[in-house]
């Protein structure tokens, strides 16, 4: 059965921004939603694979389709509907009732009014992802957010609204009074989507406990959006800062003279934070941040955490003695803020702008776009105390100028900054350039500046007109009396101990919690953290902990200390089950196996990017026996052909390996070791041509080349092998992050490890049934049709025609026709559902 959501409840208005906060109880009445979340159909390229839960987060696979069917019970009536999503990864092109809605970008909210295009009854949404790389104007490059996913990784609902409803609200404010009062202006945009302007009356709520202020206004809501201001003074303000967090609510509504109405509501504070020469002042005291550095990501959940895993992180986060956190390398959930703004934790948020080319149209129209939405969602919430614009990638002028210029144009309230890594000396200094640009303060990721004497370079180039943070510190200083080291080293060159000359505003350790990235660790995972991937600590913690509350915590006994680097990635199973389905006998290919050769002929390759470490000798996989050669068979420009001699018939032939060698770059830095992918996570190192292999490089269903039975009697029957459905790219890794490289006609059956770091690679399984079994098979050529892949073969294993087996095949109504090459769950000696073969 399709999923149904029949029944409209009453709810939020802003549900997706805050889906907890109690301050929303008063617009618990205002707004009719239909929550979406729930089982989705996802398929690639239009084969279906499985069924899906939204929100929540997979490994990247190319490119993905997820759809669902969902049932309003009755017409819209004059009323709006608006299709609204908290944050996919990485873009999304949507469609409802197959009308194209158009496409956004990555982790921000994006709304969507659907009224001319919902009905009442069933309805058809879908939402066709990409998370290897963008779609146009921003291009693939701008997407360099690490690890990626994909997944519709939040909240999806319907929401049914007035004719006339508010868009969204933001509250500005000055101090006044010594910090005791405030003038406030709360701009407030409506949206008309009658054909006539009209008159209407906009009531604003702002309480604090049972005190509260009320403000009205007759405005005029003309067709479209239109911007609204209702100004009002406090007397009396309660101060919001890390050590009391006080927060008010705030509602606006709409009144209509029909008696319709419609409120949006959210939460506020009250705070300044100022640069005055080179310190902070948080309500006119001077401020020290110390902070710490967090990923959106949890364990094999990815970007999907629960609400109960995010309480509990940012409760340990402020326990930790933090006043700070730092939201990074993209905009991260909404529900992380709210509970940064109750805990107390300054926050900055940026866009996933990471070693890029500031000179491109499309990454600061990347850059734009998710500042936008995050900055349109978070720019109430006091927790929320400057943006960054762009991470290691440099600090262009004219890239800041305009940056500046936009983030200043949404919010003034807040301060802006850019993050860098450039080594500076006196000739590459870039304060002019910052200040001409509106840039607020400096921040550099200054890993090792304590010990390796950066730092005390760095002292005499400050200006003192700037505040100076070290974004990112420790990584390598990955046990508990380096963290100390370190972190005392700033403490004593910060305002906290300095009142004049070159001092430290805030500094900021990289980073909480393990991440996946693949080429730093044998089993994937950047160690530079508090905690592993589950939250548990690592004797870093309580070195931070120690550090930042002044007070000493030791690691209780018998934990582990240091992260384990010994994990092994599974291999193939042993010879003893290759008995599980008899009747299947392997073939020999010891005698055309050419990889090395082939291999070495691609001059653009790395050695290391090599296959390594597959297994040798007769083994069982899938139950299923073969024969794995240290060489593969591989095909090229140069060998479009290898012939395999069969001289049998044969019932089924099932075929190991089915994927494709995908060139990279070797180019070695200064910084790390020679590795075939460090590349992609660095796009400044020489990149030659890819070879192709899905997801990763090649248009889906592009052929490839063909397996061509050779009959006895001269007859030919070819099998042609296609990018994405047969075949896919045999490394489990791109860049920093895993994936999942699918070929959806085929079942992945076999993964191994490389011999350096966490490099994983496949193999996958090819069934497929001779449309004459009882006929002897001469021979099986292995051809290439398109010179720009190299595809592997490792392994091949038949069953030896028997009669009665075919008929057991054909008795059961087996929909695979004879020849056809997929395969569906059917009766015989080897009773198994080929998941992976659709």
């Amino acid at each position: 059965m399709r999923p149904r959501c029949s029944n409209l409840v009453l709810f939020l208005v802003v549900l997706l921004y805050l889906p907890a906060s109690q301050l929303l109880a008063q617009a618990a009445q205002r707004a009719l939603l239909l929550n979406l979340n729930g089982e989705w159909k996802f398929s690639i390229h239009g084969h279906r694979l499985k069924m899906i839960t939204v929100p929540s987060t997979y490994l990247p696979v190319g490119g993905a389709s997820l759809e669902r069917h969902f049932i309003l019970d009755a017409p819209l009536a004059g009323k709006r509907a608006l299709l609204k999503f908290a944050g996919i990864v990485m873009t999304a092109e949507v469609f409802l009732n197959e009308t194209r809605l158009g496409l956004y970008g990555p982790y921000t909210p994006f709304n969507m009014d659907v009224t001319n295009h919902v009905k009442a009854g069933e309805n058809h949404l879908r939402v066709n992802l990409t998370d290897l790389g963008g779609f146009e104007p921003w291009g693939r490059e701008w997407v360099t957010a690490f690890p990626r996913y994909g997944g519709i990784i939040r909240d999806v609902a319907l929401e049914i609204r007035s004719p006339i409803y508010i868009d969204n609200a933001r509250l500005d404010y000055t101090l006044t009074q010594n910090y005791k009062g405030a003038e406030c202006t709360l701009n407030v945009w409506l949206v008309n989507s009658g054909t006539e302007a009209e008159t209407e009356e906009l009531l604003a709520v702002l309480r604090k406990g049972q005190e509260g202020r009320e403000v009205k206004s007759t405005v005029r809501a003309d067709v479209g959006r239109s911007h609204h201001e209702l100004r009002f003074s406090l007397d009396s303000v309660i101060l919001w800062s890390p050590e009391s967090p006080g927060l008010y609510e705030l509602t606006a509504t709409v009144q209509r003279s029909n008696g319709d109405s419609d409120t949006f509501a959210t939460f506020a504070g009250f705070k300044e934070f100022k640069t005055r020469g080179r310190d902070f002042y948080l309500n006119g005291k001077k401020y020290f941040l110390k902070g710490i550095f967090r990923h959106d990501i949890y364990g094999e959940r990815g970007h999907t955490l629960t609400r109960a895993q995010m309480e509990a992180e940012i409760a340990d986060i402020k326990s930790l003695g933090c006043n700070f956190l730092r939201l990074g390398h993209y905009p991260q959930h909404a529900y992380i803020m709210e509970l940064a703004a109750r805990q107390g934790l300054l926050t900055s948020g940026e866009p996933p702008i990471f070693g890029l080319d500031q000179k491109k149209p499309q990454v600061v129209e990347g850059a734009k776009f998710c500042l936008e939405g995050l900055i349109e969602r978070d720019w109430n919430n006091p927790a929320a105390a400057f943006w960054i614009i762009a991470n290691e990638s440099g600090t262009d002028p004219e890239y800041m100028k305009e940056m500046v210029a936009f983030v200043r144009n949404l919010d003034r309230q807040r301060l802006v900054t850019i993050v860098d890594n450039t080594k500076l000396s006196e000739e590459n200094v870039p304060w002019k350039a910052f200040r001409e640009a509106g840039i607020d303060f400096i921040c550099q990721n200054a890993y090792g500046s304590a010990f390796d004497g950066y730092y005390a370079k760095l002292e005499k180039l400050l200006p003192d007109d700037m505040p100076f943070v070290i974004s990112e510190w420790g990584g390598t200083s990955n046990v508990y009396s380096n963290v100390l080291r370190e972190g005392r080293y700033y403490l004593e060159r910060s305002s906290l101990a300095r009142a004049s000359g070159p001092r430290i505003a805030g500094i900021s350790f990289w980073e909480y919690q393990d991440i996946p990235m693949r080429r730093w660790t044998e089993e994937g995972l950047l160690h530079w953290s508090l905690v592993d991937v589950d939250r548990q600590p690592y004797e870093t913690y309580y070195a931070l902990k120690s550090l930042y509350t002044g007070r000493q915590f030791l690691p209780p006994r018998g934990r582990l200390l240091v992260p384990s680097m010994t994990e092994e990635l599974s291999r193939p199973l042993g010879p003893e089950r290759v008995e599980r389905y008899p009747g299947y006998e392997l073939i020999d290919l010891s005698s055309v196996v050419n990889s090395d050769r082939v291999i070495g002929e691609l001059k653009t390759v790395s050695p290391l990017a090599y296959p390594e470490r597959l297994a040798v000798g007769k083994v069982a996989v899938d139950g299923l026996p073969y024969r794995l050669e240290r060489q593969l068979v591989a095909l090229s420009q140069n060998t479009p052909t290898v012939r395999i001699p069969i001289e049998r018939a044969a019932s089924e032939l099932l075929f190991l390996g089915h994927v494709c060698f995908n060139s990279i770059a070797t180019k070695p830095t200064q910084s790390f070791p020679e590795l075939p992918y460090l590349s992609e996570g660095f796009p400044n190192i020489e990149m030659p041509t890819r070879l192709k292999g899905y997801p990763q490089a090649g248009e889906f269903g592009e052929q490839i080349g063909e397996y061509v039975l050779v009959y006895d009697d001269g007859e030919l029957e070819a099998v042609p092998l296609l990018n994405g459905i047969h075949f896919a790219d045999y490394r489990l890794f791109y860049g920093f992050s895993p994936i999942d490289a699918v070929a959806t006609a085929t079942e992945r059956v076999l993964s191994y490890k490389g011999d350096y770091g966490a490099k994983s690679y496949q193999m996958r399984l090819f069934a497929y049934r001779p449309r004459r079994p009882s006929q002897k098979i001469a021979e099986l050529r292995f051809e290439l049709n398109n010179f720009d892949y190299v595809p592997l073969l490792a392994g091949l294993t038949l069953k030896a025609y028997e009669p009665e087996w075919n008929s057991r095949v054909e008795r059961v109504g087996n929909p695979a026709l004879a020849g056809d090459h997929r395969r569906s769950e059917y009766e015989s000696q080897r009773v198994r559902s080929d998941q992976g073969c659709r």
